[in-house]
């Protein structure tokens, strides 16, 4: 998403009196933004918008793409870093952007070459393969109650409340969780009694004046944020207004939603960051993720359960609490006047006992990638279409260069340095070559589109681009209203092109892009190419779906 803010300011550059710094590609900056997520206190992979923000300690940044705060940003003592930014309404210490709108208080603005950081995911430690949960498991913390959720798999967690008064505690004993999903009402609490990390395969949301973060003691908070890990696979994290986070989160398919009058405290890594109103955050302790270690653990319970042979569902509420006393190689968890019931949907013959159990659980997981590029062609005169499968290793996006491979940098992600098969095909260029393809881009009938990113995936063996990453510019030739910011940044296997302007695009081609045959290889169709529209807005920054791109012969 492109925030319109932000580009609106082109169509007014002519009587703004601020300044707008666009920078060539290359352009020389005499500093360099963090390259870090260390020192981050708000980072988004790909935008980072909404209305005002205050940060305490910590630098801002996008990795590729817009930063955009209509009502403003105080940050003055950080480092802000993205391609777009609306500096406009700000105060920051340094200022890194490509394009920007900057301010006397935040700026000159200094151009730097993208990404800020080469592989997100893993620099926030987010696992290669995520775990699985125990899906048919579902824990309620009722209002008043309160709960210690020993390390473990686990399934879907919710903690209730009506407000701060009457809400329900959920502590987390220090170790790995793996959850379906999190959820609280209003008020809950969610505290950690000691160094943890949470795995989430679903959604989070912290409800309005809820709190999630360490333990209180009578010293303060028992642990530092970085202490506690929160790794979500899920595709929302909201932080509801008047809420309270203390954390680390990496969250790189997520977007991560905080209301107005929010607190963070701690590091937040996520695919968008959207704000409300006067939302503070402070980067805690910067010290390296924690890693959690296996320890001895017994654990005794008393349970009574209704157990069957073919189970479908099962939901566990718990409304007693359940005390830790944990040593430095062992711990050993006693629960006492705890009542737990399983309801069980079955038609096959049940039976009622009570068991004193001893558990310890791993789980593991797998997960296959398909991928699929379509496109099609605006020529009337295609005689011949082909289709190409790909084999992806099972072994591409573990971080380890197997047989094989060219690259493998830990995720099957297409929009990176290493293509989603972890083969990036060589060629030998035939410089006297020139092959042009011309892409269009069409959106839902009676939608307004103002901002987009096209995915250009082509076949790297076949032919190539001259130049690499924003070097690659030359070969683009824009076809788009005039002031319509265009960025250019090849990755060798992957053309990526943001697209933005103030006021609607029309559906029509955008671009032409240049290649170079490769010596003794097949000449691609346009079909061979895959193109995929990605991030794309109206001119309200609102987000839009269903926007396709073609290629075509010029």
């Amino acid at each position: 998403m492109l925030a319109r803010r932000v580009l609106c300011a082109v169509a007014a550059a002519a009587v703004a009196a601020t300044a707008i710094v666009i920078h060539p590609p290359g352009g020389l900056a005499t500093a360099e933004p963090n390259r870090s997520l260390q020192g981050y206190v708000l980072f988004a992979i790909e935008r980072l918008g909404g209305k005002s923000l205050t940060v305490h300690a910590g630098d801002v940044g996008v990795d590729a793409g817009g930063l955009f705060l209509s009502e403003g940003l105080h940050a003055p003592t950080s480092r802000v870093a993205g391609d777009l930014v609306d500096a406009r309404s700000a105060a920051c210490a340094e200022l890194f952007a490509n394009v920007a709108f900057g301010s006397p208080a935040c700026g000159p603005a200094q151009p730097y070459v993208g990404p800020l950081v080469a592989d997100v995911p893993a620099a926030c430690g987010f696992p290669v393969r995520f775990p699985a949960c125990d899906d048919a498991e579902t824990i309620t913390v009722p209002a008043h109650g309160s709960l210690t959720l020993p390390s473990g798999t686990h399934g879907h967690v919710i903690v209730k409340g009506k407000g701060p008064r009457s809400a329900g505690t959920l502590t987390f004993a220090g170790g790995d969780h793996i959850l379906c999903s999190l959820l609280t009402s209003h008020g809950a609490r969610i505290r950690f009694a000691g160094p943890s990390r949470v795995q989430v395969v679903g959604d989070v949301v912290v409800a309005r004046r809820s709190s999630f973060g360490p333990a209180e003691t009578a010293n303060g908070p028992a642990l530092a944020p970085s202490a506690i890990r929160l790794l979500v696979n899920g595709g929302l994290v909201k932080v509801s207004k008047r809420a309270t986070v203390r954390a680390g989160l990496c969250a790189p398919a997520a977007d991560l939603r905080v209301d107005t009058e929010a607190i963070l405290e701690g590091a937040f890594v996520a695919r968008t960051i959207r704000l409300g109103r006067n939302v503070h955050a402070t980067l805690g302790d910067t010290s390296p993720p924690v890693t959690t270690t296996s320890t001895t653990s017994t654990s005794s319970t008393s349970r009574t359960s209704t157990s069957s042979t073919s189970t479908s569902s099962s939901t566990t509420t718990v409304s007693t609490t359940t005390s830790i006393t944990t040593s430095s190689a062992t711990s050993t968890t006693t629960t006492s006047s705890s009542s737990t019931t399983t309801s069980v949907t079955s038609t096959t013959t049940s039976s009622t006992s009570t068991i004193p159990t001893s558990s310890s659980t791993t789980s593991t997981s797998s997960s296959s990638t398909s991928i699929t590029s379509t496109s099609s062609s605006s020529t009337s005169t295609t005689t011949a279409s082909s289709t190409t499968s790909t084999t992806i290793s099972p072994l591409c996006g573990n971080n380890v260069l197997n047989p094989g491979e060219t690259c493998d940098d830990g995720n099957q992600s297409n929009n990176d340095l290493c293509p989603a098969d972890c083969v990036v095909d060589s060629c030998t260029p035939v410089p006297a070559t020139q092959r042009t393809y011309a892409v269009s881009f069409a959106p839902p009938t009676g939608v307004a589109v103002a901002g987009f990113q096209v995915l250009l995936d082509y076949p790297e063996g076949r032919i190539t681009i001259p130049g690499s990453g924003v070097g690659a510019t030359s070969a683009v030739t824009p076809s788009v209203p005039p002031g319509t910011f265009v960025n250019v940044n090849d990755l060798d296997h992957l053309l990526r092109v943001t697209i933005a302007a103030a006021a609607a695009i029309p559906p029509s081609k955008v671009f032409d892009v240049r290649f170079q045959d490769c010596a003794g290889a097949p000449v691609p169709a346009p079909g061979d190419l895959g193109c995929t529209v990605v991030n794309a807005s109206d001119p309200f920054t609102n987000p839009v779906s269903g926007v396709t791109c073609s290629v075509a012969l010029p």
